[in-house]
């Protein structure tokens, strides 16, 4: 759809959680009308202050512009067939579902083997 301007090497794993959870990637378009990627991608291992650090870089990068931009981000929600424990025993990402429980996001829809919820009061 992009015509090539968007490639795999653009994007770069999420700040703040487990490397193998999230993806982004930002872009701004030159006077061409061509995307031109400010991303790359950069191996990372677990970073302590990764929160601080998005929260400081978001304070940068997330401010009016004229500039024309295009942020793509995704994340990965684990399932019954392909959950991952020890990442989740890391999240660093969690809600409080209507029962006062905290839980990792990325356990939000997990469902049993059946289809069942395992976490109630989530919409």
């Amino acid at each position: 759809q992009t015509k090539g301007e968007v490639k795999k090497s653009h994007f770069k794993p999420g700040g703040c959680e487990h490397a193998l959870c999230s993806f982004t990637s930002f872009y701004i378009m030159d006077h061409y009308g061509k995307l031109k990627s400010l991303t790359k991608y950069e191996a990372r291992g677990i970073n302590e202050d990764s929160a601080e650090k998005v929260i400081n870089n978001n304070k940068k990068t997330w401010k009016y512009s004229e500039l024309k931009t295009l942020a793509i981000g995704g994340m990965h929600f684990q399932d019954v067939w392909n959950i991952d424990i020890e990442r989740i025993k890391k999240c660093r990402i969690c809600i409080l579902n209507t029962d006062k429980k905290i839980i990792p996001l990325c356990v939000k829809y997990v469902t049993s083997t059946k289809g069942e919820k395992l976490y109630n009061g989530i919409s």
